[in-house]
């Protein structure tokens, strides 16, 4: 079996465009999902996992949590071109470096999810709704 380049894409903001990205994921990515194929489609080089992240916690969703989709690079950089077109940010980042993490703010304790770009090896930390004290 071939082994395929992992690449791990977050889309992160406020008040992102979901009914778009979504729209893109079920066009571009869904078809090549591991969960609709039980076999990696031939002509496939990249295994992408993509996740989003909006901070206002009424849009907030994990739509895509766990999904693994076997595409070629062309299809990559059209549904990266795509996304760059829709508000918010897009970056790249490490497959293997997504964790929880524990906030401490005024005494409180706030947990938060961990990511770490490629670029420059920034962590991005995001307070997510799985502490009490994080919807005060």
């Amino acid at each position: 079996m071939n082994e395929h380049e992992e690449v791990f894409i977050l889309s992160y903001g406020c008040d992102l465009d979901h009914s778009n990205i979504d729209y893109l994921v079920k066009e571009r990515l869904l078809p090549f999902s591991h969960w609709t194929n039980k076999k990696r489609p031939k002509e496939t080089d990249i295994c992408v996992r993509y996740e989003v992240f909006d901070i206002n916690p009424k849009k907030h969703k994990q739509l895509y949590y766990g999904h693994k989709f076997y595409i070629n690079k062309m299809r990559l950089e059209a549904f990266m071109y795509s996304l760059s077109k829709l508000k918010g940010n897009l970056v790249y980042v490490h497959p293997k470096v997504r964790g929880h993490v524990n906030v401490y703010i005024d005494d409180l304790e706030y947990t938060g999810r961990v990511y770490q770009t490629l670029v420059n090896d920034q962590k991005l930390i995001f307070i997510d709704e799985e502490s009490e004290n994080n919807f005060t």
